[in-house]
């Protein structure tokens, strides 16, 4: 008996990261196969062998009855599971990053009367996390790791125009007077705003959505708050000029070059970041605190357990494994991977200094606070996420694109009136 790492579609780099690890999979397969049991587990994870050798050991020396059959998950979860799992052919547990994919679909295993049953604690998960994996009562999902976004401030932009670096606790008022001093003048671009369809922290920090809490299938862009920060968005945009999108709807601005003065960075980014703006004077800080309080992006993924498993008891033993705090501190140590738990997010910028010494001098604690504080704010989902999606960017780019035809409070009606529309045709074909 023995467990093998089966390789999948895989880019040069998961190439790479697995040849790296090539000595810790060595030492997993050998523990592996003194195991046995007639339980046979499929699992289908990111390309980190190296923290699977070092971890997956003590599994199978506390699980001795449970095999588990390691595959590589495509890059970023770029290829749904969704046909294998509905064949039942897929793995027991898999990993993914996009959650739109599987709630709401027959796919998955309700995780919840698991977790009723084993008395799991879910408490280190903050509940503004734990909501992106919910579907009605049932919970699909455990979070793998939550990575949320901050601002990286040029200090010398800031400082040759005598505005001071945005401190917490400052406003979303506060820093557009910031961006329109920098901005004055035309030389740069005061900073910039992720604003995309799925970028709904903004919404959340002005106490909006773009989905109805109470509803999946309804969009809320033309609720009050929603269209309040639109507008606010789209003031910076084209009344005063003081931002950019993510997208780069400014090509010329740039951060390193010295003409883009913020520039949002989420917490798995900053290694790059880091090795990108080497040599410009930069600082983090964090978002403002919006209206109706505190609100940051974030990135999230996840593993979940196909409802098609066969041995939903031993599944449900890996995913808490998988989920565990032990599991997640090596995955700090050996890949810099962002905690879900937030009682973990103490030990990472410590973490990041040592592996990466320029960072060692950034307030990385800004990135911890958003988790610990449950201020960070995942995508939220439509219930048929695909369909809504291609509508909202349409919108978007008309809003907040170059040439933009449609006001905030025109375009957001007319969205939300688009995606109700087609999220009904799905829930409700014609007969």
């Amino acid at each position: 008996m023995r467990a093998v790492l089966q390789p999948g579609p895989r880019t040069r780099r998961s190439a790479l990261r697995l040849a790296a690890g090539a000595f810790g999979a060595s030492a997993w397969l050998a523990a592996c196969a003194r195991t046995t049991g007639p339980v046979v587990l499929q699992l289908q994870a990111p390309a980190d062998a190296a923290l699977i050798g070092q971890m997956l050991p003590q599994f199978q020396r506390a699980e001795p009855g449970i095999r588990v059959n390691v595959s590589v998950s495509p890059a970023g979860g770029a290829a749904s599971l969704s046909p294998a799992l509905l064949a039942g052919s897929g793995p027991d547990v898999f990993w993914d990053n996009d959650p739109s994919r599987y709630l709401g679909t027959p796919l998955l295993l309700d995780l919840a009367p698991l977790i009723a049953g084993s008395a799991y604690d879910l408490t280190d998960f903050g509940p503004s996390v734990l909501a992106a994996f919910r579907f009605g009562q049932g919970l699909y999902m455990l979070p793998r790791s939550v990575s949320p976004s901050a601002y990286a401030a040029r200090s010398d932009l800031f400082a040759a125009a005598g505005v001071s670096l945005p401190a917490a606790p400052y406003t979303a008022t506060d820093l557009a007077q910031a961006w329109q001093r920098l901005s004055a003048g035309g030389r740069m671009i005061g900073g910039q705003l992720a604003w995309a369809p799925d970028a709904t922290y903004y919404l959340n920090g002005w106490g909006g959505h773009l989905v109805d809490p109470t509803s999946a299938t309804r969009c809320a862009l033309q609720t009050p708050a929603a269209l309040a920060c639109g507008q606010w968005m789209w003031d910076r945009f084209w009344q005063d000029g003081a931002a950019q999108g993510l997208q780069g709807q400014y090509p010329g601005a740039s951060f390193a070059a010295g003409t883009l003065a913020m520039q949002v960075v989420g917490c798995s980014q900053l290694p790059n970041f880091a090795g990108t703006n080497e040599g410009a004077p930069w600082r983090l800080v964090p978002f403002p605190t919006w209206p109706a309080g505190p609100s940051t992006g974030a990135q999230t993924d996840f593993y979940a357990i196909s409802a098609a498993t066969r041995a939903p008891e031993a599944a449900w033993r890996l995913l808490m494994f998988l989920s565990s705090a032990a599991w997640q501190r090596a995955a700090i140590a050996t890949l810099l991977v962002c905690p879900a738990r937030q009682s973990l997010w103490a030990e990472y910028p410590a973490a990041v200094g040592r592996r990466i010494p320029p960072l060692a001098h950034q307030p990385l604690d800004i990135y911890a606070a958003a988790v610990q504080g449950d201020w960070v704010r995942p995508s939220e989902q439509f219930r048929y996420q695909a369909q809504a999606a291609p509508l909202l960017q349409t919108y978007w780019q008309q809003m907040f694109g170059p040439g933009n035809v449609l006001t905030v409070k025109a375009g957001f009606d007319a969205a939300a009136a688009a995606v109700d529309a087609a999220e009904q045709a799905v829930a409700s074909p014609p007969a």
